[in-house]
């Protein structure tokens, strides 16, 4: 069960070239990972820290490629991923972090039209200790960036959230936008830190933060028809966090991923 649930859903092959082919590639019990996306080509990652008490990982996108790629995130861990976009590449990501960890992840658009996307969410209960930051760099000009993070903590837990959108002063027609969005639960706290620092002058950027509890009108309307107090709110964090991994990065692993999200959310 769990990630190996995940991993089988996805038919995930090990890693044993650094060059990605098409299919569906498994990082897995290595430290460190330097793997590279040729031209042209779309594949898919997926890259899991079982076993591990810190992953480095490097991902070079080259011209015109394409890569699927979902970062899950079980054991209390540091982990980095930086991630290099060049001219016409794409990627498209999914980062569940359900443990004590910090986590870093940076991307560099080096090429015109490269375009990265982000979806991410992070679940802390308990005592835990979650930082996770996403910081992205418009290097050049004409190039897309999505960050969508949303973040649920409950007992005593404590999170935060940090993201930087960086924009060069040669990045005309940069297109960013970044939402972080969080519930607490309880005595738990959550801060959230979106940033810009844009140097160029035609650009076309937002970004916006919440950190809130959760929605008491809604519980009360499922009380109303029989819901348990657990249930109804249970069912609200369900419905908040569902659609990152709902609409994951890797077609075929939104029901896998969500068995291994309830898993977390059942502690809270």
């Amino acid at each position: 069960m769990g990630i190996d649930r995940v991993i089988e859903s996805l038919g995930a092959q090990p890693l044993k070239e650094l060059t990605l082919t098409e299919g569906c590639w498994l990082v897995q019990g290595r430290e460190y990972a330097d793997v590279v996306v040729p031209s042209g080509v779309t594949t898919s990652l997926l890259v899991v820290d079982k076993g591990l008490c810190r992953l480095i990982a490097d991902v070079d996108v080259e011209a015109n490629a394409t890569i699927n790629l979902i970062h899950v995130v079980t054991e209390s861990c540091d982990e980095e991923m930086e991630i290099v976009v060049a001219n016409g590449a794409t990627v498209n990501m999914t980062q569940l972090v359900l443990a004590p960890a910090k986590v870093t992840t940076v991307a560099h658009l080096q090429g015109e039209n490269a375009r990265f996307e982000m979806r991410g969410s992070f679940v802390a209960c308990d005592d835990d200790r979650c930082n996770v930051s996403v910081n992205i760099f418009h290097d050049v000009g004409d190039c897309v960036s999505r960050t969508t993070y949303k973040g649920v903590a409950s007992g005593k837990a404590q999170g935060s959230f940090s993201s930087l959108v960086y924009i060069a002063q040669d990045a005309q027609h940069s297109d960013a936008e970044q939402l972080s969005r969080n519930v607490t639960i309880g005595d738990a706290v959550i801060n959230t830190s979106p940033q810009m620092e844009i140097y160029a002058d035609d650009v076309k950027c937002n970004h916006g933060a919440t950190v809130g509890q959760m929605d008491a009108d809604a519980i009360m309307y499922m009380r109303q028809r029989g819901l348990s107090m657990a249930d109804a709110k249970r069912l609200q964090i369900e419905g908040f966090v569902a659609d990152t991994v709902m609409h994951s990065a890797i077609e075929g692993s939104g029901e896998s991923l969500m068995e291994l999200l309830f898993e977390k959310l059942n502690r809270l």
